[in-house]
Order: C-alpha cells, then sequence, then structure tokens
C-alpha cells in the first residue's frame, strides 16, 4: 500500500513539474510492490505490479541507461506462467525487450531477500556561466532578454557587436563515484548474484537536466531584473546605484539544494538458502569481480 501511495504521490508531483520529467512511475517501488504481493499469494495483484515494473525498467532504459533487472523478467514470467497469462508474457517481451531471465526462487516463505545501497547520490554545485548579450538584444524587455540567453546557452554561436555579458549562477550535478559494481548473497556454498534495481544518482542527474532550461530562463529573468533596477538606481544616483548592485551581486546564488545522503545505488539479491543455514553474508564487488565489503546476517 505504501508503495503505491508512493507512486501516485511521484505521478502528483512529476504532473504539477512545469516541465516534461523522464521520473513519472518509481519501476523499483512496482517491483517491490510485486515482491510483497506474490510473497503473500496474491498472484493477480503480483503479475499487474510486475507489468508496471517491466513498464517503468523499459523507460529507465531510454532515460537513464539502466537496464532492467534480469530478476524482473524471471518474476513476470513466472506469474503470467502461473495465471495462464502465456500470450501476456511473450507480448510483455516484444514491447519491453524483456529476456527469458536466470532461475531466481520466488518470493515467500524459506526464502531471503535483501534490498542494499551503495554509495551516495552526488550533489549540485554552483557554476558561473557568462552569456553575451547583444546591442539587439538589449532592447528587448526582460523576459524576451531571457528567452535569447536560454538560446546562446544552447548556440554559443552569436552575431552582432556584444553589448554586455549577462553572468549567471547555476547548479550543476556533481556524482560521487561508488566503487561498487556489484552484489550478491553467500549462504554456504550457495551464491546468488544481485541486480541493480534503482540507479538513484542517474534519475537525479536526468531531473536535473531536463530542468536546466526552466532554471536558467528564471535566473536569466532575475538577472536582467537586477541591472535594470541597478541603472535606475544609477541614473537617480552614484552611490544607490554602486549599493543596489553590491547588493544584487551578493545575493545571486545557485540553487544546489538536495538530498545528499541518499544512497547511490540500490540493489536487490535473492537466495533460497538450505536447510539448517545460520549464516547469510552479503558480498559488495568492484569492478573487478572482487570483494571489498561484506556484511553477515
Amino acid at each position: 500500500v505504501e508503495c503505491r501511495k508512493a507512486n501516485l504521490r511521484l505521478a502528483d508531483h512529476a504532473q504539477a513539474s512545469e516541465v516534461e520529467l523522464s521520473y513519472l512511475n518509481d519501476a523499483f517501488l512496482q517491483y517491490t510492490t510485486g515482491l510483497f504481493y506474490e510473497a503473500t499469494g496474491e498472484f493477480n495483484d503480483a503479475y499487474i505490479s510486475y507489468r508496471d515494473a517491466a513498464k517503468g525498467y523499459a523507460a529507465y532504459a531510454d532515460a537513464f541507461g539502466t537496464p532492467t533487472p534480469a530478476s524482473m523478467s524471471t518474476d513476470l514470467r513466472r506469474t503470467t506462467h502461473n495465471l495462464g497469462f502465456d500470450t501476456e508474457w511473450d507480448l510483455a517481451q516484444q514491447q519491453w525487450k524483456l529476456p527469458e531471465g536466470p532461475e531466481v526462487p520466488a518470493p515467500g516463505p524459506g526464502v531471503i531477500t535483501v534490498f542494499a545501497e551503495s554509495g551516495f547520490v552526488g550533489r549540485k554545485v554552483e557554476q558561473d556561466i557568462s552569456i553575451p548579450i547583444t546591442e539587439r538584444d538589449h532592447h528587448h524587455d526582460a523576459w524576451r532578454v531571457s528567452r535569447r540567453a536560454v538560446y546562446r546557452y544552447h548556440h554559443p554561436v552569436y552575431h552582432g557587436r556584444v553589448k554586455y555579458w549577462l553572468r549567471m549562477a547555476l547548479p550543476e550535478w556533481r556524482s560521487r563515484p561508488s566503487r561498487v559494481q556489484g552484489v550478491r548473497l553467500r549462504v554456504g556454498d550457495t551464491v546468488a548474484d544481485g541486480w541493480l534495481v534503482e540507479d538513484i544518482d542517474a534519475i537525479a542527474r536526468r531531473t536535473l537536466e531536463e530542468k536546466m532550461d526552466s532554471i536558467l530562463l528564471r535566473t536569466a529573468a532575475r538577472v536582467v531584473t537586477k541591472m535594470l533596477v541597478t541603472k535606475a538606481a544609477e541614473e537617480e544616483n552614484d552611490i544607490l546605484g554602486f549599493l543596489v548592485n553590491l547588493f544584487g551581486s551578493g545575493t545571486e546564488a545557485a540553487d544546489t539544494r538536495g538530498w545528499t545522503s541518499l544512497p547511490g545505488a540500490i540493489w536487490m539479491a535473492r537466495i533460497e538458502p538450505p536447510p539448517g543455514t545460520g549464516q547469510v553474508a552479503l558480498e559488495f564487488i568492484d569492478a573487478e569481480g572482487r570483494v571489498i565489503d561484506t556484511h553477515v546476517f
């Protein structure tokens, strides 16, 4: 229920956004909801959640470059088979390019599912940019000049004499790479590989990129307005103009707020331990396949 509520709130947030966002449906939450449903025997609801997760992960691949977890294909294929929905599985494979998936135990009694976090999400840092405003642009109103600034940000080639350079402070995404490139569960001699189920850093980066034009437009309008106020103050009094300009420059800063304590990625691994097993080890793997950290349960 909580996963569904979270996705509804995410949909409301995306709808209220002033720009079209790729992050509309959290595939990880849909996947987790499906696991809960299947573990409690609600197979029809599990199928719906797995199907929505498959659709979401297909969108993830296009927008964020993250692949569909192989285990998700197995879970969707198993539930469609149990419900007699073989045609739906064939359609899902074709529509969302799903692989057959590895052999993975179904969630339920005797099966251990572990979610693991790795690294930290990136952060927004301030970058200073300067955009040329030509003599021709200078005579327009603040919003027209701001729209031209957005255009020049993407197309730096300009024609005409530069009247002034518009200095702005904008947020820029700075990732914090993690050594962790995979996880696995180990119970005695039984080993189960894990899968990346949510790349939070990639989602946050893309979301900022999609909002940049809107951020740039508002920032340019604010800077141009401050410039016009400064010019008007200078015409009235040089000292007043200096003070207004000093205040405007001192308060110009990019919005770099963010949840920097969030993990960079979430992984999932599932294993069916042999009877009588006591210890379960979660191993974190680097890019060369070496174990760099272990947690024992």
